[in-house]
């Protein structure tokens, strides 16, 4: 299902399966949707996108055709990129104000929730100082991604098939972007829970918990920069950290299980809110982090 130049669009309590693309695409131009209380299961590519990733996108001619002030909350995406195993379950391209919240991401081949584009080649002056100069376009304005929020969302049992990936993927500057209070378990492969690879800049990482991955966080080259990275728990003492002016605060490394209250909380406030609990099926195997309700 796609559309473009969009308004006001609602898709609620709706089931998307055996799809040979993507279940719902919001392309250029969509502002103001909501994709709310749906399930998608069985299908070929990404489970949910908002934004493209071209020009019209990045750099509109016409401020009616930015992708803006979209939700996406209180879904199930799971078994997604069933035959396109490089596509995810949540994928936001160039956005302003997109909100994703509160859904339930799970067994997929590949990242859960993808966030941004460009690897920074088309930021302000991206091209310019990339190695290797690509002959692309330099921009002297910022892209259309920022103010976008990725918070509350539980994921897990996700990078099963392909490797240069994680739990929350991110690329390029964002102003003003938001990735919290959200809940990674079971990154199989891949670099890490939290993984905001080349051009991420501009974004807060706060308030969010990561376990059993094979690093928490990989920041693994100095073109991601000025990232706010503070108050996550994690049980994986690995990580990479090679950005430039990334800021690293009250980051905590559980041991022998015993996970602080604020990280039971913030597992538990995670994934489906309860009148959407009815979207999962018995054999989804949602995990709690602190099954006691510490």
């Amino acid at each position: 299902m796609v559309f473009q130049n969009a308004r006001g669009i609602e898709l609620r309590r709706n089931t998307f399966t055996h799809l040979g693309a993507a279940g719902v695409n919001l392309e250029t131009g969509s502002q103001g949707s909501q994709v709310v209380g749906n399930r998608f299961e069985d299908i070929s590519s990404t489970g949910i996108q908002v934004g493209g990733t071209m020009k019209v996108d990045h750099h509109p001619d016409d401020p009616r055709q930015i992708v803006k002030n979209n939700t996406v909350s209180n879904n199930r995406v799971a078994r997604v990129a069933v035959e396109h195993a490089d596509t995810v379950g949540i994928f936001i391209g160039y956005t302003t104000h997109t909100t994703v919240a509160h859904n339930e991401v799970f067994d997929l081949p590949y990242t859960g929730i993808s966030v941004g584009w460009g690897w920074g080649l088309f930021d302000a002056g991206g091209n310019s100082t990339y190695p290797g100069n690509l002959g692309l376009p330099v921009y002297d304005t910022p892209t259309t991604s920022r103010d976008n929020q990725i918070r509350d969302n539980r994921i897990f049992d996700v990078m099963k098939t392909l490797r240069d990936g994680g739990g929350i993927y991110a690329l390029s500057a964002q102003p003003g972007t938001q990735i919290s209070g959200n809940y990674i378990d079971r990154v199989h492969d891949g670099f890490g829970g939290l993984y905001p690879d080349e051009g991420s800049a501009y974004q807060e990482w706060t308030d969010n918990v990561v376990q059993d991955v094979p690093a928490w966080l990989h920041i693994w080259t100095p073109s991601i920069h000025d990232l706010v990275v503070a108050d996550n728990y994690t049980n994986e003492p690995f990580m990479r950290n090679n950005g430039t002016n990334i800021t690293m605060k009250n980051n905590t490394v559980v041991q022998n299980g015993e996970w602080p209250a604020r990280a039971c909380r913030i597992a538990a406030n995670s994934g489906l809110e309860p009148d959407y609990a009815d979207l999962l099926s018995p054999s989804d195997a949602a995990p709690e982090l602190c099954p006691s309700g510490a």
